[in-house]
């Protein structure tokens, strides 16, 4: 009338080794992170990838012209009409238009068609028609920042304009920003398309 019932510990002890390692080695490992976490609080460590080749360089060009016309007019000109009189484009005869979006976060780029194009940058200042900034970049990681400030000066517009690079920028690089950079080199075209539209008027 009895029955006698052993119980073999090896195959539980199996079982419970075989579940509970995976359980107590994630425990293990989060311990030890907050441990060093509590350790080195305070402490921040950065780690870089530097390139034996690069070179970070950092170029600003400063410029001011004056144009027989109030700021309003200067402003147009600079942002939404750039494409009728500034002569240098990366599309060349593919570009339809350059396209500004006059607000905070708007877009300033090359139209292409069927939705090809350029970005030349973002809007992060816009106060019209005295100020404006566009931030952006050029191929390789180079931040490009533009910044005009229009001051009315009787019944002309004084604009004061910097362009500001910093990366990798090779020799050609920086060559190129000097002189595209460098707004007076363009003052004659820019008068002359905003006198061409006053005379219109």
């Amino acid at each position: 009338r009895h029955r006698m019932n052993h119980v073999n510990p090896a195959p539980l002890e199996e079982v419970r080794q075989r579940w509970m390692h995976g359980f107590a080695e994630t425990a293990g490992r989060q311990a030890v992170a907050l441990k060093r976490h509590l350790e080195n609080q305070g402490a921040h460590e950065m780690t870089t990838t530097e390139t034996p080749t690069s070179r970070a360089t950092s170029v600003r060009v400063e410029s001011e012209l004056r144009v027989e016309a109030p700021p309003a007019r200067v402003f147009t000109a600079l942002t939404a009409e750039q494409h009728a009189w500034y002569p240098y484009n990366y599309g060349g005869e593919r570009v339809r238009d350059i396209v500004f979006e006059p607000r905070v976060g708007g877009a300033v780029f090359e139209d292409w068609g069927d939705g090809a194009g350029h970005h030349y940058g973002t809007v992060t200042h816009y106060d019209t028609p005295t100020a404006v900034t566009i931030r952006g970049g050029l191929p390789g990681g180079t931040v490009l920042e533009n910044v005009f400030h229009l001051e009315a000066d009787g019944d002309a517009t004084v604009v004061r304009h910097s362009m500001t690079a910093f990366g990798d920028l090779s020799d050609d690089d920086l060559a190129g920003i000097r002189s595209h950079g460098d707004m007076s080199l363009f003052e004659p075209q820019l008068r002359a398309w905003v006198e061409k539209g006053k005379r219109a008027r």
